[in-house]
Order: structure tokens, then C-alpha cells, then sequence
């Protein structure tokens, strides 16, 4: 019975193919000539384009963009998971600063949501649904004095069945933190100073319920970049989780740290595979900390 081959032996036939090509087509004097070596910036002409690219998108990730690991058939890869609300975040002074007196900021029709968007609502008990004519459904919770629009979360970047069902345990994941949060006087305190001393003086502080209610009630678009490249596997959820909840509070994690893991319902952060790969992708990238599952740890010789 014939053993499959993997990838990297194709890869390695391709190169063999091509070099053969470029001889036969070669006089003998520009043989001797020819320096043949294959180097690492040589592969993209003989293989083709890397699935994931490790270039940093950023020098400095701003608030709801996270760097993930992954894992390909070329070995390890960076990847990044972006989060942002399409209306603007209440923490938010950046857009105000620039707008005269009196102007509203002009927010983005949610109409323009894609048929991979999901729709989550507080309580599945009071909800309804309708659709409108580009069949993008609308959810409302309805109250007493009439309906309050629930968020939605819009997801893009070529992702698999899995890596979406990933996004939406995190999102779960991140709404519950958010209300744990919510009970800290001390953390609300941190996020109305910062935005105190960069606000323009006309704008109003937000109130606590605004703030931590923000996953409940704002519609938020996560893009996985490189859109053309397919992704999927759970290992991303812990990265994702990290990026909602940086999005909501409206504060950028800290620079050079990459992490990787799979989370579930519960919020426990599962192990995953090609540790060894991902930290060689990591160190290429320039990252200079990484959060693996505590499972994992082994994988890399690292002691608790």
C-alpha cells in the first residue's frame, strides 16, 4: 500500500520541475553560469504565494485588532482578527475632534449587513424577527414603550464552518465578561478619565449601562484579512474573544503579544496543535510574547 505524500514533498517535485524546465531551455554556457540555489526568498516564483502571510499589518495594533497563530500546510503563520462597531464607540474621541459644533458623525447603514451575519439578542424569549427587502434579517427586543434594535455581528474574511462557529462562543464569551465587568466601579472610573482628558469639551460622558452594554447593543463587523485566502479551525477563539472585548472597552492590547487557543462555552481555553510552528512564526513576525493554553505549555518546554 502506497504511503501518501505530504504537501512539502510536492512542493519539493514542483521546484525540481521548474528548475529542470529553466536548464532544458538553457544554453551550456549559461549552466555554468547560472547559480541554481533555491533561497526562502525564491519560494513565492517556484510554489506559489504563502496561504498566510507573517508581515505585521501594523507597528501598532489599535483598539479590537489582535494577532492570532496559525497553523497551515507552509507551517506557522500570524494571523490577525479585526473587530470594530460600525456606529461610533461612545469611548470613542477620535471622530468628534474633527467635526464642527452641532455636526453628527454620519454612521454607516447597516442595511449593507451580508447574509454571514449573525444575529444575537438578549433573551431568545422576546425577540422577532423581520427581514427586509435585501433579505438581511432585523432583530428587536420588544419592551412596553415600543422596540429597542439588539446588535449584530457581521462576519468577513473567507471563514469555515468552524472558525465562525468559533467567532460566535467568543462573542458569547465576551457579552458575559462585559457583564461581569460591569459591577466594577474602579474599571469605569479608568475608562471615563481616559476619555475625560481626550474628549472635546462638547461631548457627552457616557453613562455605565452605555459602556458595558455596548456587545448588547451595537452592530459590530470582524474581519479576518487576507479575504481571499480561506481560514477555519477553532485555535483563533481565544484571539477573537480578546479582540471583541478590546473593541467593547475601546482599549488596544498590548503591543508584540501574539496568542492562540481554542475557547469553549464555558470560557476555558483549550489546547490546540503546532505550538512549535506558531512560536517560529511568531519569532519571525517580531513578537516578543505569546499566550498559549496552559496545556500546551509542554509543547514548548515551558514550566508552570
Amino acid at each position: 500500500m502506497l504511503r501518501k505524500r505530504d504537501k512539502r514533498q510536492k512542493y519539493i517535485e514542483k521546484i525540481y520541475r521548474k528548475v529542470a524546465m529553466r536548464i532544458a531551455k538553457m544554453s551550456p554556457e549559461e549552466i555554468a553560469e547560472t547559480d541554481f540555489t533555491i533561497r526562502e526568498e525564491d519560494l513565492e516564483q517556484y510554489v506559489g504565494k504563502r496561504i498566510f502571510l507573517s508581515d505585521r499589518l501594523y507597528d501598532e495594533t489599535p483598539a479590537g485588532v489582535v494577532m492570532g497563530l496559525a497553523w497551515t500546510s507552509m507551517g506557522g503563520a500570524t494571523l490577525y482578527i479585526e473587530c470594530q462597531t460600525i456606529k461610533p464607540h461612545p469611548l470613542d474621541t477620535t471622530i468628534s475632534h474633527f467635526l464642527p459644533t452641532g455636526v453628527t458623525p454620519v454612521t454607516p447603514d447597516t442595511s449593507l449587513t451580508s447574509s454571514s451575519s449573525v444575529s444575537v439578542a438578549s433573551t431568545p424569549s422576546t425577540e422577532a424577527h423581520a427581514e427586509d427587502g435585501n433579505g438581511v434579517k432585523e432583530q428587536k427586543e420588544q419592551t412596553g414603550g415600543g422596540s429597542v434594535s439588539v446588535g449584530h455581528l457581521t462576519m468577513t474574511g473567507q471563514l469555515g464552518d468552524v472558525m465562525k462557529e468559533s467567532i460566535q462562543i467568543a462573542y458569547i464569551n465576551a457579552r458575559r465578561w462585559m457583564q461581569r465587568l460591569s459591577f466594577s466601579q474602579p474599571l469605569y472610573d479608568s475608562l471615563i478619565t481616559s476619555f475625560n482628558a481626550m474628549k472635546a469639551y462638547s461631548m457627552s460622558t457616557p453613562t455605565k449601562e452605555t459602556v458595558f452594554n455596548i456587545l448588547e447593543t451595537s452592530d459590530l463587523h470582524m474581519h479576518l484579512p487576507e479575504g481571499a485566502t480561506p481560514k477555519d479551525g477553532p485555535s483563533a477563539g481565544c484571539a477573537i474573544t480578546t479582540a471583541l472585548l478590546s473593541t467593547a472597552l475601546n482599549r488596544p492590547i498590548k503591543q508584540g503579544l501574539a496568542m492562540t487557543g481554542e475557547i469553549s462555552l464555558n470560557g476555558k481555553v483549550l489546547p490546540v496543535g503546532g505550538i512549535k510552528e506558531k512560536v517560529m512564526a511568531a519569532r519571525r513576525a517580531g513578537i516578543n510574547e505569546i499566550i498559549l493554553p496552559a496545556e500546551n505549555c509542554r509543547d514548548v518546554n515551558v514550566r508552570l
